[in-house]
């Protein structure tokens, strides 16, 4: 916050110092002339004087000439900002620290994800299928009814899960597992052009949102994949992690939550970080 602080100092000498110009301009000419020639004075004087002052460069004496009128404007505007209300200067040398804004974003998407699971539970309509990991479904098989509604109530579902579960798939970060290559292959093949699925396997800044986006737009071309990916194997079956995603894809409530999300990256998500980090040409 050091940094925080010295930024704010800058923008409140700032402030001041454009205060400063206007009272310079709206000064009149017999109350700007003493001023002028008093700042003149003191520049030739902080240079050894008048002799010094000849043998300059014009580079040089036009340098200290800015510095002199810099000087002049802080002045009148340190006097000017004495005399603001305090509500005046709060506003004039307002600064709000927000850092790089990429967390306080990410925040507003698992608060989301968050609400949504609450908003299932007060709903009518079923929730997201619950996307269970392998070790439960196995302690479940063997462990009864009881084990199984354990396994029911402590496993997750929904958009993000799958998102999840679908970068493991489609873009493991361990490239020795997962089917990135296929992936990339079958959907080259299929669209004209290689695309690579969001790095949810990375927990990549804003990839669960473009992740819920491509499973959307792509959604039955994924489903294809994943049956291409199934049959092309001497078994004829899903892994796990496969059968999860293929049946969070085929899953009403999951898909809505992956709008959801695809819908809030565009419209909020995206704009928000478009204001709050331009390039620097525009800051």
């Amino acid at each position: 916050m050091k940094y925080g602080h010295l930024l704010k100092d800058c923008k409140i000498a700032d402030a001041q110092h454009q205060e400063g110009i206007k009272v310079f301009k709206s000064l009149p000419l017999e109350t700007l002339v003493p001023v002028i020639r008093k700042a003149v004075d003191d520049k030739i004087r902080a240079v050894g004087g008048s002799e010094v002052w000849a043998g300059l460069s014009k580079e040089e004496q036009e340098k200290y000439d800015d510095e002199a009128m810099g000087e002049v404007c802080k002045k009148l505007g340190a006097e000017a900002w004495a005399s603001f209300s305090q509500d005046e200067k709060e506003r004039a040398g307002m600064f709000i620290w927000a850092g790089c804004c990429m967390h306080k974003e990410l925040n507003s998407v698992k608060g989301g994800a968050r609400a949504l699971v609450e908003y299932w539970k007060d709903s009518d309509g079923p929730g997201p299928v619950k996307l269970i990991n392998r070790d439960t479904t196995k302690a479940a098989a063997v462990g009864g009814s009881v084990v199984e509604e354990w396994a029911e109530e402590t496993s997750e579902g929904g958009a993000v899960k799958l998102t999840s579960l679908a970068g493991g798939v489609f873009r493991h970060k361990d490239d020795k597992k997962g089917q990135q290559d296929t992936y990339r292959m079958f959907f080259e093949r299929k669209l004209g052009y290689i695309v690579t699925f969001p790095d949810t396997s990375n927990t990549r800044f804003q990839s669960h949102c473009n992740a819920a986006a491509e499973l959307i737009v792509y959604w039955e071309l994924f489903k294809e994949f994943l049956l291409f990916v199934r049959d092309k194997k001497s078994t004829r079956n899903f892994n796990h992690m496969e059968h999860n995603v293929y049946k969070g894809l085929r899953d009403p409530a999951t898909h809505t939550e992956l709008c959801v999300l695809a819908i809030y990256s565009e419209v909020l998500s995206k704009q928000y970080m478009k204001l709050v980090r331009p390039g620097k040409e525009k800051r």
